[in-house]
Protein backbone atom coordinates (compact mmCIF):
# COMPACT_ATOMS: atom_id res chain seq x y z
CA UNK A 1 0.00 0.00 0.00
CA UNK A 2 1.69 3.37 -1.03
CA UNK A 3 1.25 6.40 1.19
CA UNK A 4 -0.76 9.04 1.08
CA UNK A 5 0.28 11.72 -1.28
CA UNK A 6 -0.22 15.27 -1.09
CA UNK A 7 -2.24 17.77 -3.76
CA UNK A 8 -1.37 21.08 -4.92
CA UNK A 9 -4.19 23.69 -6.09
CA UNK A 10 -3.36 25.06 -9.66
CA UNK A 11 -4.29 28.87 -9.42
CA UNK A 12 -7.91 28.18 -11.48
CA UNK A 13 -8.29 25.14 -9.17
CA UNK A 14 -8.12 27.44 -6.19
CA UNK A 15 -10.41 29.91 -7.31
CA UNK A 16 -13.12 27.82 -7.71
CA UNK A 17 -12.80 26.59 -4.34
CA UNK A 18 -12.82 29.57 -3.12
CA UNK A 19 -16.38 30.26 -4.97
CA UNK A 20 -17.87 27.27 -3.37
CA UNK A 21 -19.85 26.99 -0.14
CA UNK A 22 -19.57 25.03 2.38
CA UNK A 23 -21.51 22.27 1.55
CA UNK A 24 -19.24 21.99 -1.98
CA UNK A 25 -16.18 23.18 -0.29
CA UNK A 26 -16.45 19.23 1.97
CA UNK A 27 -17.52 17.41 -1.13
CA UNK A 28 -14.67 18.60 -3.24
CA UNK A 29 -12.11 18.06 0.07
CA UNK A 30 -13.23 14.64 0.20
CA UNK A 31 -12.62 14.02 -3.62
CA UNK A 32 -9.32 15.57 -3.63
CA UNK A 33 -8.77 13.11 -0.34
CA UNK A 34 -9.56 10.30 -2.38
CA UNK A 35 -7.31 11.34 -5.15
CA UNK A 36 -4.38 12.28 -2.53
CA UNK A 37 -4.52 7.85 -1.35
CA UNK A 38 -5.07 6.81 -4.81
CA UNK A 39 -3.17 8.82 -7.28
CA UNK A 40 -2.91 6.42 -10.03
CA UNK A 41 -6.56 6.31 -10.04
CA UNK A 42 -7.90 6.51 -13.63
CA UNK A 43 -10.04 8.91 -14.15
CA UNK A 44 -13.62 8.85 -16.39
CA UNK A 45 -12.12 11.27 -19.24
CA UNK A 46 -8.50 11.67 -19.89
CA UNK A 47 -6.91 15.10 -21.46
CA UNK A 48 -3.85 16.25 -22.67
CA UNK A 49 -2.55 19.54 -21.66
CA UNK A 50 -0.73 22.22 -23.27
CA UNK A 51 2.81 20.22 -22.52
CA UNK A 52 1.28 16.96 -23.62
CA UNK A 53 0.69 15.46 -20.54
CA UNK A 54 -2.15 13.04 -20.10
CA UNK A 55 -4.68 14.49 -17.39
CA UNK A 56 -6.95 12.39 -15.65
CA UNK A 57 -11.06 13.68 -15.24
CA UNK A 58 -13.38 12.60 -12.23
CA UNK A 59 -16.78 14.10 -11.71
CA UNK A 60 -17.88 14.80 -8.09
CA UNK A 61 -21.85 15.25 -7.39
CA UNK A 62 -21.39 19.46 -8.63
CA UNK A 63 -17.66 19.39 -9.97
CA UNK A 64 -15.67 18.32 -12.83
CA UNK A 65 -12.08 18.05 -11.73
CA UNK A 66 -8.89 17.30 -13.83
CA UNK A 67 -5.86 16.37 -12.12
CA UNK A 68 -2.45 14.10 -12.61
CA UNK A 69 -0.64 12.49 -10.50
CA UNK A 70 3.47 13.52 -9.93
CA UNK A 71 4.92 10.41 -8.58
CA UNK A 72 8.21 11.79 -8.67
CA UNK A 73 7.01 14.83 -5.96
CA UNK A 74 3.90 12.33 -4.23
CA UNK A 75 1.66 15.02 -5.29
CA UNK A 76 -1.59 14.79 -7.00
CA UNK A 77 -2.09 18.30 -8.98
CA UNK A 78 -5.38 19.42 -9.29
CA UNK A 79 -5.38 22.04 -12.79
CA UNK A 80 -8.74 22.82 -12.92
CA UNK A 81 -12.18 22.81 -10.96
CA UNK A 82 -15.66 23.44 -12.80
CA UNK A 83 -18.99 23.34 -11.43
CA UNK A 84 -21.32 21.69 -13.63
Amino acid sequence: MSSRYAYALRERAALAILAADDAELRELLRLFDRLAKTPSQTGVEQVIDETGRTNEIVYSSHYRVVYWADHASKEVRIMDVRRY
